[in-house]
């Protein structure tokens, strides 16, 4: 299963994501809900990066796999804080729907 920790701050935008374990939906290489999980993630990093033009904090276990964490920096102007929010709201988002459709899959926990 794949879990989902959303970290958020004090005014409930998001800080931190913190995706763990494999969704085990198929077999290794051809587990698609991992796959989606795995491209949405990838993707909103590097929109934030190309798009948005902010660095988020990002760890990845390269060697075994199924831990990525992405921490978002402290954004002064309104704009860009702005962006980096709607891009990591529609992370969220995709994450919320994906579970829906794949409940044994994925947990999603909000703190």
């Amino acid at each position: 299963m794949i879990k989902v920790e959303i970290q958020r701050d004090h005014s409930r935008h998001v800080k931190q994501i913190v995706l763990t374990g494999h969704a085990g939906s198929g077999p290794y290489g051809s587990d698609i809900v991992c796959a989606a999980v795995s491209a949405l993630s990838i993707q909103t990093v590097n929109s934030l990066i190309a798009l948005v033009n902010i660095n988020p904090e990002v760890e990845i276990d390269e060697v075994e796999g199924g831990y990525l964490s992405i921490r978002l920096p402290e954004v002064s102007d309104k704009q860009t804080k702005h962006d980096m929010n709607l891009l990591i709201d529609s992370l969220v988002l995709s994450l919320q729907q994906l579970k829906e459709e794949n409940q044994p899959y994925i947990s999603i926990k909000e703190c």
